[in-house]
């Protein structure tokens, strides 16, 4: 493996660890399967877009701004549609979070046009040398954000009332709700603190990925999926740690080449594989446990 191959891998791989913790933390908190996970990350890229072009703020600067809009929207998606059929079986909440996602996508065919965009600040291409590699400072910056935003999570997580109040939920639900716990509006927080995480992702992605339509992003539920399989249900760490496994795996067979036979074509099939060893050799994945930490 190259030094460039391994660079590329792990700052996709920080991107990928932060688009498997918001997906993670409503999965192992709520035991949903968020299907519109992909969707807030869609309209966290365009809003990263539209606030560079019209309002002309750097991509960095508009996070906060995104952070706190998400969070709301999330907290409202939580209280007036999911948390209506919480108690229903996991094929009814996978199918309304199936919808919203389709009903987000196409009303942003309209609103965007299916039109190729990028966002592409003046430092974008600014670059230095490490060896043979070549690291973008932008997307450099990027994997810093994720792990700072992941790292604050498990502050959160770990440190606060808020935070055990979450794990507590997600540990023993009955022994929660006798402890005062409000656990509708606890399901609220951790959905709005999910969204708010898609959102912050779809930033960074929209510098990632140079252009971009409303229909990029569907496949990063199936990538959130495996991040999480990878770094375990249930931990904040893990969540990071299987992104990066997932972003070398994806540059590895890109970049790697045995004899005239490009291992491309086969990086779906070798991270299905990773997968599969992954589920038989530790089922909780890399780093997973009982409850969320």
């Amino acid at each position: 493996m190259s030094l460039q191959v391994l660079v590329n891998g792990l700052l996709l791989g920080g991107l990928l660890g932060l688009v498997g913790l918001g997906f993670s933390l409503v999965w192992g908190i709520l035991n949903i399967v968020n299907l519109a996970h992909a969707a807030f990350i869609m309209l966290g890229a365009y809003f990263t877009y539209y606030a560079f072009e019209n309002l002309h703020l750097d991509p960095f600067l508009s996070l906060p701004i995104a952070l706190v809009l998400f969070f709301g929207l999330g907290y409202a998606v939580q209280k007036f549609l999911i948390n209506r059929i919480i108690r229903a079986s996991l094929l009814v909440t996978f199918l309304l979070t199936f919808g919203l996602e389709i009903l987000i996508v196409s009303l942003g065919r309209v609103v965007f046009s299916g039109n190729a965009v990028r966002v592409n600040p003046d430092y974008g291409s600014a670059s230095f040398d490490l060896g043979d590699a070549r690291i973008n400072y932008m997307k450099l910056a990027g994997v810093g954000v994720a792990l700072l935003l992941t790292y604050l999570l498990y502050l959160f997580m770990a440190k606060t009332k808020t935070g055990n109040a979450i794990r507590a939920v997600s540990m023993d639900l009955n022994a929660a709700r006798l402890m005062g716990i409000d656990i509708p509006h606890i399901y609220c927080l951790t959905y709005a603190i999910s969204t708010a995480l898609a959102a912050s992702a779809g930033m960074l992605l929209s510098l990632y990925l140079g252009t971009f339509t409303p229909d990029s992003f569907g496949i990063f539920n199936i990538r959130a999926f495996a991040v999480v399989v990878l770094g375990g249900l249930g931990s904040i760490p893990g969540a990071m740690i299987g992104g990066l496994v997932f972003g070398l795996l994806d540059q590895f067979a890109q970049g790697v080449n045995i004899g005239n036979i490009s291992l491309g074509g086969w990086k779906e099939a070798l991270i299905f594989i990773a997968l599969v060893v992954v589920l038989i050799v530790r089922p909780t994945g890399l780093l997973g446990k009982e409850g969320y930490r």
